[in-house]
């Protein structure tokens, strides 16, 4: 069955659910900072490059005498962190102590991780993002929300009450309503770097979308994180197995390799009667006392929510058991921002994006809006293989050689009072530079400052 492109003038599918970032300027140039940093290799994680960022002024000066009570207390991970290290902490952030640049990274970046909100930097940027946050919401009442919802202007159609913990590793969260009605979900806090805002499909119902696209243009840093958009067909022209064929037919995919795929079907278990018993006995030549009747709706499932892009088919009216449509059947597309980016124009532009989608959507518009995907940079595999034999030939040696001569080195240092430049030198006295242990140097890995070529891999 070929399917004609429907031509319209105005979207015939809807949003059903929508997620929006945001954050101040401030936050984004650090986000920007943090992904330059850990690109550099100065940092191993984005994580611990951010909080290093905000808490970049207390490394700023020469270390104090404080720097020995860091190392006493030894509370430098939360495993460790009790209330007496945290009100040591609190003093010398009190006292506005700065660190030295010389603290080991392991340390330090732990120490970021525990002390990363007591800084006065922190509390800047949580009241940005509150400031931001409480903009947005004021927006949404008088402007955003339809004017169906703002007939009453002593009444304001969107709420938040705010929850005891936070979110999706958000400090801070809020349930959203609209007229009462559970709508949605609010979330924040700097150390996730900025706002989050879900609109389920009872709050996207109350937005003018144009409105909303407007405002999300001119909002700093705003992105789409999560949009769902929806096509009814309360008649039911294009069924479930409609859909299911046009996937065995291959008209849902877009590369050479075909998207995952899942059917499932419900329904009530019933007794046959004895003639019907009788009369399968007499087709099928053996007994069956019970049938199972799928009346409760089939749901069709195409690609991986994991990778950003989801179809799902399923029989609504079933669900809903209407008895005004019921062969009401419902198709949603679910895009997240996962190595794709959602661009502010899908919102008013829903059925070129769900056109777009699969081929077997196409009937839906003549207008076509195509979200790429970002190719993920592909590692040589002979390159990884070399560095994954390095890795495990060094840390096999470490391992045996710390027991072999770990304590004949301790003793070097703590009896003969040596310093570890004597220790080092001492132990390769008599060394070529590239004298190292044979299975090393079968992975072609030589030490950084003898690397000569780009082409030797080094660890």
């Amino acid at each position: 069955m070929k399917l004609a492109p429907k031509p319209q003038y105005q979207n015939v599918t809807k949003v059903d659910y929508l997620t929006v970032t945001f954050c101040p300027a401030e936050i984004q140039r650090l986000k920007t900072m943090a992904k330059w940093h850990v690109s550099t290799g100065e940092y191993k994680h984005y994580r611990e490059a951010y909080n290093a960022l905000i808490c970049s002024e207390i490394f700023s000066e020469d270390g104090t005498d404080d720097f020995d009570l860091v190392n006493e207390t030894k509370r430098t991970t939360d495993r460790f962190f009790t209330e007496e290290s945290e009100k040591a902490y609190n003093d010398l952030f009190d006292n506005n102590t700065r660190y030295s640049n010389n603290m080991p990274y392991d340390q330090k970046m732990a120490l970021c991780k525990v002390v990363v909100k007591k800084t006065q930097k922190y509390k800047v940027l949580e009241n940005l993002i509150q400031g931001e946050l409480q903009h947005f919401l004021t927006l949404l009442n008088t402007v955003v929300a339809k004017d169906s919802d703002r007939m009453n202007p002593d009444e304001q159609p969107w709420t938040i009450r705010q929850n005891q913990g936070g979110m999706f590793t958000y400090d801070h969260s809020a349930t959203l309503y609209r007229h009462g009605v559970n709508s949605g979900l609010v979330a924040w806090g700097a150390n996730n770097a900025g706002c989050m805002v879900s609109f389920s499909g009872t709050g996207c119902k109350g937005l003018d979308l144009n409105l909303l696209h407007k405002l999300l243009k001119r909002m700093p840093h705003a992105k789409i994180t999560r949009l769902d958009i929806a096509y009814d067909d309360y008649e039911g022209e294009i069924g479930v197995d409609e859909y299911l064929k046009q996937y065995e037919m291959g008209h849902f995919a877009l590369t050479n390799q075909m998207p995952n795929w899942s059917y499932i079907c419900g329904g009530t278990y019933v007794s046959l009667s004895k003639e019907q018993q009788a009369d399968f006995k007499k087709k099928h030549g053996w007994q069956k006392k019970y049938d199972l009747v799928p009346n409760a709706g089939s749901t069709l499932y195409v690609g991986s929510r994991s990778n950003g892009k989801m179809f799902r088919a399923y029989e609504k009216g079933r669900q809903m058991e209407s008895t005004n449509q019921p062969n009401w059947v419902r198709a949603e597309l679910e895009l997240r921002a996962t190595d794709r980016t959602i661009p502010l124009d899908a919102l008013i532009n829903t059925d070129a994006v769900f056109a777009a989608a699969y081929p077997a959507l196409a009937f839906i518009s003549e207008k076509r809006l195509v979200i790429q995907t970002t190719k993920r940079k592909k590692q040589d595999s002979k390159l990884i293989d070399i560095r994954a034999q390095h890795d495990a030939t060094e840390q096999r040696l470490f391992k045996y050689h710390k027991l072999a001569y770990g304590k004949c080195v301790n003793y070097m240092k703590q009896i003969l009072q040596l310093s570890d430049s004597e220790i080092v030198k001492q132990l390769t006295k008599g060394l070529a530079i590239d004298d190292m242990p044979t299975k090393l140097r079968q992975t072609l890995v030589m030490p950084p400052n003898f690397n000569q070529s780009e082409n030797i891999p080094c660890h």
